[in-house]
């Protein structure tokens, strides 16, 4: 493993390079910090195809080598001789900043045919409710962008973050003599995190709706080795009660993700068979809260101190390669940098009481999916009626279950009453409304509210149309979908 002092630091052609000495292939990977938490709903995925676009000129390379778009970072990596991955990253440079946009329509295709052939996951559903759509929200979220982005956008979005100074290169080697890193200088762009009066932000234990068959939980908290330690011991703890002592379930996950220099996203979940969902669920919120209250036994204090959790590996490159990388990403994001060795330091200091408080203040407020009749412990996310508008009404043909009852359309925003209560979306807070058909629109606020409205439903419905677009912010429209 690498530790603080093998880990040299310089800059070449103006991008922070951060490399060790490891055994061949050498391994290169150049980061940007830029991902969907920068994105808008409207652009969404625009990152993703500009991500697509570079790599596609340099497809038929006879080395390893790929790309990837996480939440707040994006990475192309190499790996072969100093010759080849010199080469690819000379390639890469020069793609990303003349992007070829001629492939632009049938990459969108590409990833439109990917995005469908995704599901979606309880990971983004939770994040999409802690913030809405924005920021973190929009990891998992469909990508409107693809529908419509042209050249101009994709290539502005790449000048303004595939930059020098927005890039780091991590390297599993000295630097080659013939690498060379040319990139427009362009500007750091820091991670900006979502205001608070958007998306739901529970003030305890919420929970956030019932799924048949699993239980989960989300939270995001400030980054901390004893909060890494606490969700590694709760995940062992989870494993060893639901799979082999209840044998119950076959995996489960616990995950700490990193998602701005202050705070990451903790998530805790299992799948199971829907006969023993309620059981499941009361098993997982058990061990959850034994957790926070009386926290590590000595043996797990001591097991996770000895053990970080990295898996074994008969390749020292690839230790390498992956502490560069979290390195290279805490840099990107502007987060204290913590070696390894440092990090082992701080696991050896930390006492079972701050691995407890750091654990227990994180699901202090949480979000959690268990199975549909389980409420213990968990409050009930509020749906509270909403102040309507003033404006011109128009009532449904014919009520359907879950369907609008009335509408009020009034120059300030839009209000429905439906499942007896109101909802109201200011036109202010639109962030996106797209236009699947004619009849319908589709409307998404910055605060996580969504609207459907047909206009087929209602009495004089071509008029609920022709007003709301008249009074719709141009700039939260889609244009005219290429597909």
């Amino acid at each position: 493993m690498a530790t603080a002092s093998e880990i040299q630091c310089q800059v070449l052609d103006r991008v922070e390079v951060r490399w060790i000495d490891a055994p061949p292939p050498l391994v290169a990977t150049l980061m940007f910090r830029v991902g969907p938490i920068d994105e808008r709903l409207k652009t969404s995925g625009i990152t993703h195809l500009a991500e697509h676009l570079a790599l596609h000129p340099l497809r038929d390379r006879d080395h390893p080598f790929n790309g990837a778009v996480h939440v707040d970072h994006t990475a192309f990596w190499a790996a072969g001789t100093e010759q080849q991955v010199s080469q690819f990253i000379r390639d890469l440079c020069k793609t990303l900043t003349d992007l070829p946009t001629e492939r632009l329509e049938a990459e969108a295709r590409v990833l439109a045919a990917e995005s469908q052939a995704m599901t979606g996951s309880h990971y983004t559903d939770l994040l999409r409710t802690w913030y809405g759509p924005n920021g973190p929200g929009l990891l998992g979220a469909p990508e409107f962008g693809l529908d419509w982005i042209g050249p101009a956008h994709v290539g502005s979005w790449a000048n303004a973050h595939f930059t020098s100074a927005n890039a780091l290169l991590a390297l599993t080697g000295p630097p080659p003599e013939s690498l060379r890193i040319n990139l427009p200088v362009g500007e750091y762009v820091p991670v900006v995190t979502p205001p608070d009066d958007v998306g739901f932000r529970p003030d305890r234990q919420i929970k956030l709706r019932g799924q048949p068959a699993g239980v989960c939980l989300g939270t995001v908290a400030e980054r901390s080795v004893p909060l890494v330690m606490a969700v590694g011991i709760v995940g062992n703890r989870l494993r060893e009660r639901l799979r082999h002592e209840l044998g119950l379930v076959y995996s489960v996950q616990a995950s700490y993700e990193p998602l701005s220099a202050d705070d990451a996203f903790v998530y805790l979940g299992t799948d199971c068979d829907r006969a023993h969902n309620q059981a499941v669920s009361a098993a997982f919120m058990d061990q959850v809260r034994q957790f926070a209250a009386d926290g590590p036994t000595p043996e797990e204090l001591a097991r996770v101190r000895d053990d970080p959790g990295t898996p074994p590996s008969p390749d020292p490159s690839n230790l390498a390669r992956s502490e560069l990388n979290r390195l290279g990403h805490d840099e990107l994001l502007g987060h204290r940098l913590i070696s390894q060795q440092e990090a082992d330091e701080m696991r050896t200091s930390a006492t079972a009481e701050d691995v407890r408080r750091a654990f227990a203040r994180a699901v202090a407020r949480c979000l959690v999916i268990p199975a549909p009749e389980y409420d213990e412990g968990l409050g009930i996310r509020p749906r509270r009626n909403q102040q309507t508008f003033l404006g011109k009404q128009y009532r449904a043909r014919r009520q359907t279950q879950g369907g609008i009852a009335r509408l009020i359309v009034a120059d300030e925003g839009i209000s429905a009453l439906a499942d007896g209560r109101w909802v109201s979306i200011p036109f202010r807070d639109l962030v996106l409304v797209t236009r699947p058909s004619p009849e319908v629109r589709h409307f998404y606020s910055r605060t996580g509210s969504w609207m459907e409205l047909d206009a087929a439903a209602y009495w004089r419905g071509d008029r609920v149309i022709h007003q709301i677009d008249r009074l719709v912010p141009p700039d939260v429209l889609i244009p005219v979908s290429r597909r």
